[in-house]
Parts: C-alpha cells; sequence; structure tokens
C-alpha cells in the first residue's frame, strides 16, 4: 500500500511494505510566453503549501489546485488550473508535466 508524506517540495510516496521504494511529486509555477504573468519569463515557484494525509494530499494557490489520491499500488492526481488573468492564454502556453520516479535507495 502507497502512504503519502510531505516533502520540502511536495509530497513523497513510499511503499508501506517496503520503504526504500518512493517517489517525489512536485510542481512549480514557471510563467513562460506571457501566459499567467506579463513578461516572457517569470521565476519559477514551488514553495506551496501542501496538507499532507497519509493517503490524501491537496495544494491549493490563487491558480492551481493539485490532489493526490493514493491506492495500494498507485496514486491518482488531479490537476485543476483556473485563468484568473484579464486575457486569454496564448496557445504556445502549456503545461509541461516532468517526470523522475525514485526508486530504491543506492540505485
Amino acid at each position: 500500500m502507497l502512504k503519502l508524506s510531505h516533502w520540502s517540495r511536495g509530497i513523497r510516496t513510499v511503499e508501506s511494505t517496503d520503504p526504500a521504494a518512493f517517489a517525489y511529486f512536485w510542481f512549480y509555477e514557471w510563467n513562460l510566453f506571457e501566459a499567467v504573468n506579463a513578461g516572457q519569463h517569470t521565476h519559477a515557484r514551488w514553495d506551496f503549501d501542501w496538507k499532507v494525509g497519509e493517503r490524501e494530499a491537496e495544494m491549493v494557490s490563487d491558480t492551481f489546485r493539485i490532489r493526490a489520491q493514493a491506492s495500494d499500488d498507485h496514486v491518482d492526481l488531479e490537476l485543476t488550473v483556473t485563468n484568473r488573468s484579464d486575457h486569454q492564454w496564448p496557445d504556445i502556453a502549456s503545461i509541461i508535466p516532468c517526470f523522475k520516479p525514485g526508486g530504491r535507495q543506492g540505485n
């Protein structure tokens, strides 16, 4: 069974029967192409306030909401994005997922 815990940049998953098997999930907001904010590029923010329990986690900001639900062998992630700017975001603006699973320590 997977369990969630707090990590300095988001949440961490751990397999309850094998604590050496883990993965980190974090989200950062990096504005490009004048989507959320005016300007070509603004610095990334990752210091969001997470509420984390063993099986559920949630992060809510002005624009984003992420929910995580752990089950026996996977974690469901739900991302909600709300455009609160006074303009339509350009087509080139996007959400880019990056995955780097953890693993057994030493591997």
